[in-house]
């Protein structure tokens, strides 16, 4: 339709048909004297646009044009510097007519009004005698007409600012240089040559928020050549990236980005059960020991925060004799500072925060000014100093991994009348998550019991143990039981997340136990 369109006015342009009579004409008059006058003609071109006052590039000009009718709409047509443009629209709505006017095509609305009276005393003859004499003197040819010049200057010129905020940012100039052989005209007239080409100047500023990835891509990285393809594409070849952009393409900051990260040394990714620092070499581990913070008492016990995988962003990993243990990993909606600790409950925190009870969460604050943290652990609080970020990376690189000591998880909590509580744990790690296991007893002494069988189906589960057998059957009408000598007691379900600080602290199974959150050994 734009191709049609574009001929279309290209041939209007050149010509005024002998046979096109002046059928019809309107004046639109708006604020601060901006007017516009459509002349609508009985051969080609089929309308006249000439606006006046609207202080941009149409003003003065009788530019041939085409009328398109679309339910309420009609749209008036033509052509600047090569592209299609619509920049009045006449509307009805409900009864009443109403015009906008958009400067530009930038659509920036400006409503107009039909003026009668304007419209009564217009003679539509000085429009088209105007339209010929711009047409006769090349004014029309040279503001319908696509100047390429013109417009690769403008990208370049744009380009230049691009690289001045990446110098700034980074601290290294990294010339961009658009390979405009392979940029077509109509991707010239569609697109903005300097945003698709700048993607990867828009990611050396993002990752020069690093310092140590800084000082790495100013060593690396000496220019930034971008062409036009198929595909984006990105490759770091002696220093030049040859960044390849596409008008398919999305997010081609983020494609730029994982391009430097992967030229990097960070194509292979991490090994399974490496720390996210790994061992500080590829632009991601480097942005992780830059952006970590670590806390110690100065005696033996650290925790730090660092950024995580892409499902959480942090992750907490404390120690009190030299090896780092993970906190396991939050939900994403959990607060970047908060950990589960159901230990430690603190009764004046936010009940339903995003669905999560923020009272069994506990919180490390850091501030970088005071150069301190403040690790909470429900009400209790220790007060820890914030390490440099040298002697943070130093002791991030240096510290040996150890595994999350919970190997289980909560998984169903029920209760007798009598008061005795049925609690079964449920395996949380790839190579247990199969595993159960069932504790029955009162409250405090709950005793672990054998489990000689389970049966798990779309029905529940059945678990046989060398005491008893408990049937589990949650969210059903017919509700769980426990037998024991043939004989038969009906369980009552309670909720487990609600119970979180009952089942870790008064059930008895997790006395003395660890959870590897920052708590476990906090100088409290």
């Amino acid at each position: 339709m734009q191709a049609i369109r574009a001929v279309v006015l290209v041939c209007m342009a050149l010509a005024l048909s002998a046979h096109a009579e002046v059928e019809g004409a309107k004046v639109y008059t708006g604020p601060e004297g901006m007017k516009v006058t459509v002349v609508r003609l009985s051969g080609e071109p089929a309308v006249l646009l000439y606006v006046q006052g609207s202080e941009t590039h149409y003003d003065g000009k009788a530019l041939p044009a085409t009328q398109e009718a679309d339910g309420d709409r009609t749209r008036y047509c033509t052509q600047y510097a090569g592209r299609d443009m619509c920049p009045f629209h006449a509307v009805t709505r409900y009864g009443s007519r109403s015009y906008v006017f958009y400067p530009g095509g930038n659509r920036t609305e400006m409503s107009l009004q039909w003026d009668e009276k304007g419209s009564s005393q217009l003679n539509p003859d000085d429009v088209v005698k105007r339209y010929e004499a711009q047409k006769k003197d090349g004014t029309l040819a040279k503001f319908m007409a696509f100047n390429r010049p013109a417009e690769q200057a403008s990208n370049e010129a744009a380009i230049t600012e691009n690289v001045k905020q990446a110098q700034t940012k980074c601290g290294a100039a990294f010339p961009l240089k658009v390979q405009w052989a392979s940029v077509t005209d109509q991707v010239l007239k569609s697109y903005s040559v300097a945003s698709y080409c700048s993607a990867p100047l828009e990611a050396l500023e993002t990752l020069c928020d690093y310092p140590s990835v800084r000082d790495v891509l100013k060593k690396g990285v000496k220019e930034v050549s971008c062409t036009f393809g198929n595909e984006v594409g990105f490759a770091l070849d002696n220093g030049t990236v040859r960044w390849t952009t596409s008008t398919s393409g999305y997010n081609l900051a983020q494609a730029a980005r994982k391009g430097f990260e992967d030229a990097f040394g960070g194509a292979g990714g991490l090994a399974p059960g490496s720390p996210p620092w790994g061992k500080g070499q590829s632009l991601r581990e480097l942005q992780v020991l830059d952006s970590s913070s670590v806390c110690t008492d100065g005696k033996g016990y650290t925790v730090a925060l660092t950024p995580g995988d892409d499902a959480r962003r942090e992750r907490f990993y404390s120690s009190s004799n030299g090896a780092l243990v993970p906190a396991l990993p939050e939900p994403p909606s959990t607060p970047y500072d908060s950990f589960l600790e159901p230990r430690y409950p603190d009764p004046g925190s936010n009940p339903n925060f995003r669905g999560m009870d923020m009272r069994v969460y506990s919180s490390l604050k850091v501030d970088a000014e005071k150069r301190s943290c403040v690790l909470r652990c429900g009400t209790r609080s220790a007060t820890l100093q914030l390490l440099a970020a040298d002697k943070a990376r130093a002791l991030l690189l240096g510290a040996a991994l150890g595994p999350n000591p919970q190997k289980y998880s909560p998984y169903a909590l029920l209760r007798d009348d009598k008061g005795n509580y049925y609690y079964v744990e449920k395996g949380l790690l790839a190579d247990n998550q199969r595993s159960f296991r069932v504790h029955v007893g009162p409250k405090g002494k709950l005793k672990q019991q054998k489990l000689l069988n389970l049966v798990s189906d779309s029905e529940g589960e059945l678990f046989s143990t060398q005491d008893g057998e408990l049937r589990l059957l949650l969210d059903k009408a017919e509700g769980s039981t426990w037998t024991q000598s043939r004989k038969k007691t009906g369980l009552r379900a309670v909720p487990t997340y609600e119970n979180l600080p009952l089942i870790y602290n008064e059930l008895g199974v997790y006395e003395g136990a660890r959870l590897g959150t920052p708590c476990d050994e906090a100088p409290l």
